[in-house]
């Protein structure tokens, strides 16, 4: 769900501005609805510098903060008093950054890629330790930075298998996800380049996932781990990679899903729907990858409901499902918390 977008693969090249217009998944929603963000700026006052994920769960908000030492900051919904953790290093309970971060099971998990490491922050104790189970996993498995969790499962997404995804309990290993081999691509090429941005829904046992690059999403039931069934698989727009490099994107990729969070009824999908060339100039501009304005609505049947179109670009969005609200980190001139109303 919340995770950074992270391109383990190159692009293959960068050309100037295009007047390509947004569509992709866009055009598959008749109703559009424009919504002013409210901003929230008292919930954290002038402490944030430059949050790229953002979590809620009962009594915080989290906010991840790559350039600060200690990198998540917390700030209590209702006080608004704010505590700071997560140290930046290699010590055992220490992360050089986050590419993902869940709230689940009364915890908030961060994934670091580099150190292969997850790592999980316990509000009622106030103490960050590394998950042994999922950190053993991700340290033996090649493993992409969208991570989930229910109740005592990891739901990973994992790269060097024909399958796509992998349930992990205590017990036992799920593998799921296949896309059949085309003249296009291999199963496992197709797990390289449709990295997924994911969201699990708790209880009805699904997981939606929606590709960071095309445009691509799908939906599966795994409320019976031994017969884990695919509800929906949509394949609208693929990304455009390299002839000589196939896990490549070339300047005419369409980005896709950037965050995904979620209620009972419906999935929330940050989208940018814009070419990459449309956005670089240079790798100097490679965190406007990561903005977008538009939030696709989906039921858990994979249906388009509606797009929502914010009136500033956010960096990333998670549901409050404690008080009913959804929440984004918006730019607008600078970066800080914002609502995004939920109008019928």
């Amino acid at each position: 769900m919340k995770t950074r977008l992270i391109i383990l693969t190159f692009i293959a090249f960068l050309c100037s501005c295009s007047n390509s217009t947004e569509e992709g998944l866009s055009k598959l929603f008749s109703t559009t609805q424009k919504v002013n963000t409210i901003s929230c700026f008292s919930k954290h006052g002038n402490d944030l510098l430059n949050p790229r994920l953002m979590a809620v769960d009962s009594v915080n908000f989290y906010f991840y903060e790559s350039s600060a030492d200690s990198m998540v900051l917390a700030v209590n919904k209702r006080n608004d008093l704010k505590k700071r953790f997560l140290a930046k290093g290699q010590g055992p309970i220490d992360a050089v950054s986050a590419e993902s971060m869940y709230v689940a099971n009364g915890k908030v998990y961060f994934y670091n890629l580099t150190l292969r490491k997850v790592l999980c922050y316990d509000e009622e104790t106030g103490v960050v330790n590394v998950d042994s189970s999922a950190t053993n996993f991700v340290l033996n498995n090649m493993i992409s930075t969208s991570l989930a969790f229910d109740g005592d499962m990891g739901i990973y997404p994992i790269l060097n298998n024909e399958n796509r995804f992998v349930i992990k309990s205590q017990e036992q290993e799920a593998y799921f996800g296949k896309i059949e081999d085309t003249r296009e691509y291999s199963s496992i090429e197709y797990g390289w380049i449709l990295q997924p941005m994911t969201d699990v829904n708790p209880i009805q046992k699904k997981l939606f996932w929606g590709s960071g690059m095309g445009d691509v999403y799908g939906i599966y039931d795994y409320s019976d781990i031994n017969n884990i069934k695919e509800i929906c698989l949509q394949l609208y727009e693929m990304p455009v990679t390299s002839e000589i490099e196939k896990t490549a994107y070339t300047g005419d990729t369409r980005i896709g899903i950037l965050s995904v969070t979620s209620n009972q009824d419906y999935i929330f999908a940050l989208y940018s729907g814009k070419l990459i060339k449309s956005v670089l100039r240079s790798m100097s501009d490679e965190d406007k990858l990561e903005l977008a304005n538009n939030i696709l609505v989906f039921d858990w049947s994979g249906n388009p409901i509606k797009r929502i179109v914010v009136n500033h670009d956010l960096r990333d969005i998670d549901y409050d499902k404690y008080e009913d609200k959804l929440y984004g980190i918006e730019l607008d001139g600078e970066y800080s918390l914002c609502q995004i109303p939920l109008e019928p």
